[in-house]
């Protein structure tokens, strides 16, 4: 079967207003549950495969017989925040970026970064279970995500998992769903735990060959990025004045000893969580600087 005739069906299906063409391929939006049911009742009858799909070119692996398909609408439900509870449910098409904007005014803090991770969507943070920038400091994914609802493939949403870290649900089906690329289930909401802003957040510049100097420090967090070592650490301000001494006494050399503005914009230009700089002039370093990511 073509891909022009596999969308021709989809649109019979569903709608032409939630299918379109990506690189030849079928992509759908799903809005409603009962779209869900009859999109799955067809991929079964076909034998077409479900494929999680955030936007943008489809990846050129992808077995002949995949659907790219991505939640939508009342489907992927709204993004919910439980500030006092220290969590909350996000929409699977929501990006990184888009959360740190929405937590920043209740001083929350879902602490994850990685490369290319303020364009990520959360449905692609737990189906690809990329490592977290901050996961020496405030854990990796396993210890972030609290749950999942997602569709099965019978067009069913269920969810799983817990709403507060010490919820009691029995099996933790929501770890299932780390790195599973769609194979579990497509992923129409997650639940991340939050943390209180740090109140205090230091960088510093590295030499490369220094590396080894500060693996045994538990809260120091740190990215490779042009031959040097980018380091992070946050919490009360006497603790990283200490972790600081620390590392001094210790023998590890810094870059000038360079905190604050640049070392922050480095930090955050690695993990992708700010754009690159503009051409021209940079532009003057104001004191909210590490709010852009933090």
């Amino acid at each position: 079967m073509s891909d022009e005739s596999v969308r021709d069906e989809l649109v019979t299906a569903l709608g032409e207003e939630a299918v379109a063409a990506v690189a030849g391929r079928a992509a759908v939006t799903l809005q409603t549950a009962t779209a869900a049911r009859e999109l799955t009742a067809l991929c079964r009858a076909r034998g077409w495969r479900l494929h999680p799909w955030a936007g943008g070119p489809p990846a050129p692996d992808l077995p002949a017989e995949a659907v790219l398909v991505r939640p939508g609408g009342e489907i992927a439900g709204e993004f919910r925040l439980a500030a006092e509870d220290y969590y909350c449910e996000v929409p699977a098409p929501l990006t990184l970026a888009e959360l740190r904007e929405r937590l920043a005014a209740e001083r929350r803090w879902f602490p994850f970064a990685c490369p290319g991770g303020g364009a990520m969507t959360a449905g692609e943070v737990v189906a690809r279970y990329p490592a977290n920038a901050f996961g020496r400091a405030h854990g990796e994914l396993p210890r972030l995500l609290l749950g999942v609802v997602f569709l099965n493939d019978e067009g069913d949403v269920v969810a799983t998992g817990r709403r507060t870290l010490k919820g009691v649900a029995g099996y933790d089906l929501a770890k299932l769903f780390l790195g599973s690329r769609g194979r579990t289930g497509l992923i129409l909401r997650a639940r991340f735990r939050l943390f209180r802003r740090p109140p205090q957040a230091a960088f510093w510049r590295a030499r490369g060959g220094e590396a080894g100097r500060y693996r045994s420090e538990s809260r120091l967090c740190a990215v490779e990025a042009g031959g040097e070592t980018l380091l992070y650490a946050d919490g009360p301000a006497a603790d990283v004045e200490a972790l600081a001494a620390r590392l001094r006494e210790a023998g590890c050399r810094f870059a000038g000893d360079e905190r604050g503005a640049e070392a922050a914009r480095a930090f955050a230009e690695a993990v992708e969580a700010l754009p690159p700089p503009a051409p021209g002039p940079p532009p003057p370093a104001g004191p909210a600087l590490t709010e852009l990511f933090i």
